[in-house]
């Protein structure tokens, strides 16, 4: 697999950066120079540190950390005790995606 990686990296490297995709690339270097240069960035982060904000988001922070975690084991118990033949939804969550090749 990582021989695949290899082997494939300088080729996808060149695809990323070339094409249509080149004016993704182009249109966020822009953008990032815009609001570095006009403060939004540090504003937003001095914004996003305010105490009273932490407390309102951390209970998201916890839920979106560990329901996907019991969601795809639901999905695998529910898969089991179903016994269909085919394979369990649980399974095609958890598997990895770099079997993909782009």
């Amino acid at each position: 697999m990582l021989k695949t990686f290899l082997k494939t990296l300088p080729s996808n490297f060149l695809k990323v950066f070339s094409g249509r995709n080149i004016f993704w690339h182009l249109l966020a270097v822009i953008l990032t120079y815009i609001f570095v240069m006009s403060g939004f960035d540090w504003w937003y982060f001095l914004s996003t540190r305010s105490s009273i904000l932490q407390s309102i988001v951390f209970p998201a922070i916890v839920i979106g950390g560990t329901i996907p975690m019991y969601l795809q084991i639901a999905f695998i118990v529910i898969g089991l005790l179903v016994k269909k033949k085919k394979p369990h939804l649980g399974f095609f969550i958890i598997s990895p995606l770099h079997y993909r090749h782009i």
